[in-house]
């Protein structure tokens, strides 16, 4: 039995990849994803899931050699990392969720997660789905954007983590990651590509970052300048802000309306000033927002966000 699982409860875009990698940038922790979408990989990829090392992978080549079944896979991987900390991003499947709440594989379970401006989100979003448009997040990726609730720590234990104070304290974010593990973290845990990882999934970028220093024959997706910079003075230590403001003129004022009318309210109860609209625009882009989701299929957004 290992003393803690931490559990990364967040939404999509919020930087919970990237938290995930950091909070197991010790000896003494591992982050494996998704335990649910992490067995399935390893039933089709076996001694290739690591997404960064693939078929060069000896952790999950051992994995593989031990050939567990569902109910022994999250044991196996403790066994094989020795880890004293296990981190698990949005576990939904059985048989995961009941050997998280039964108490049997660890001491002691810490849920947390990333609130981030949901403006931001949607940028994020959209660099990775240029095909798409705004109507193609609303029932889905924005809609869920609800469930990222206010406080601090909720009724239910969750720790509520500040995007905003993520990327731009580089002491916050260890006191935070030592907290959740309950591990003596290093400064440079948050330079995390510098620690042997093993990812069977999650965000992309952050798996493209380890590839960049560690197996760069299978880069991937590139990495932009933005980025390159933001790792080059993380690593130098001269600079941890990562204040990307992009967003700001990536996304769209009707975009905007969209977003503030599917989780404007959601966004202020998270402390995010929500953006103001004349009457002219409201009645424009509702009677758009109207036409478009009906087209889409939607003929009940009128009164599902209260627009006439």
């Amino acid at each position: 039995m290992i003393d803690r699982i931490v559990v990364v409860q967040s939404a999509a875009f919020t930087g919970s990849t990237w938290l995930c990698y950091v909070l197991a940038s010790h000896e003494r922790a591992f982050s494996l994803g998704n335990p649910g979408i992490a067995w399935d990989l390893f039933q089709e990829r076996r001694a290739g899931t690591c997404r960064i090392h693939y078929q060069k992978c000896e952790f999950w080549k051992e994995v593989d050699r031990r050939n567990p079944n569902a109910e022994s896979f999250l044991e196996t991987i403790v066994d094989v990392s020795g880890c004293s900390t296990l981190v698990l991003y949005n576990p939904r499947h059985e048989p995961f969720l009941s050997q998280i709440a039964d108490g049997s594989l660890a001491r002691e379970v810490v849920r947390t997660r990333v609130i981030r401006d949901v403006r931001q989100r949607y940028a994020s979003w959209k660099r990775r789905n240029k095909d798409k448009t705004v109507i193609d997040t609303v029932g889905g990726f924005l809609t869920s954007a609800k469930f990222q609730k206010p406080s601090d720590v909720d009724e239910s234990g969750i720790v509520d983590l500040r995007h905003e104070l993520l990327s731009t304290d580089r002491n916050y974010v260890v006191e935070q990651a030592a907290s959740l593990t309950g591990l003596k973290m290093k400064d440079d845990a948050v330079c995390y590509w510098k620690y042997n990882h093993h990812p069977a999934a999650g965000n992309g970028v952050t798996h493209t970052t380890c590839r960049h220093f560690q197996n760069p024959e299978k880069q991937g997706q590139e990495l932009d300048e933005v980025y390159l910079r933001y790792l080059e003075g993380v690593e130098k230590g001269t600079d941890f802000r990562f204040d990307d403001d992009r967003w700001e003129s990536e996304v769209s004022e009707y975009e905007r309306f969209v977003i503030d009318v599917v989780a404007g309210e959601m966004n202020q109860e998270n402390g995010y000033e929500r953006d103001s609209f004349s009457d002219e625009q409201q009645a424009e882009w509702g009677s758009r927002l109207l036409r478009e989701g009906a087209e889409a299929g939607h003929d009940d957004w009128g009164t599902e966000f209260g627009i006439s």
